[in-house]
């Protein structure tokens, strides 16, 4: 019984890490839980650059969210009853509806 808690102790922390990237995709625009209207930015793409957005947030105001090479591109497709795929930097095009959770990921709403 001991052993069996142990392994349980060790094997629940990298579980929850998993489950909150490996998840995360699937989740549409403004619906992760803990993190959208928390921690995220949603709204519409002004600009890009090779690093940093421009976005017009539903918050109001023009706010510049950096991110880099490691963060997953998510184009949301939900919405066309589509499975969500993943993107590229070619996908962050101006007047994009997207929601950023930087570093880590950016959504993009899906319109094909």
């Amino acid at each position: 019984m001991i052993r069996r808690s142990f392994l349980l102790a060790l094997l629940l922390p990298s579980a929850v890490f998993s489950y909150g990237t490996g998840t995360e995709k699937y989740i549409p625009i403004g619906q992760s839980p803990g993190i959208s209207n928390v921690k995220s930015v949603q709204g519409i793409i002004k600009s890009t650059t090779a690093n940093s957005i421009t976005i017009q947030a539903t918050t109001g105001g023009l706010v510049v969210v950096e991110f880099d090479k490691s963060t997953n591109i998510w184009i949301d497709r939900s919405q066309l009853k589509l499975p969500n795929k993943e993107g590229t930097l070619a996908d962050l095009l101006a007047e994009s509806y997207i929601e950023i959770y930087s570093p880590k990921w950016i959504k993009i709403k899906g319109l094909k």
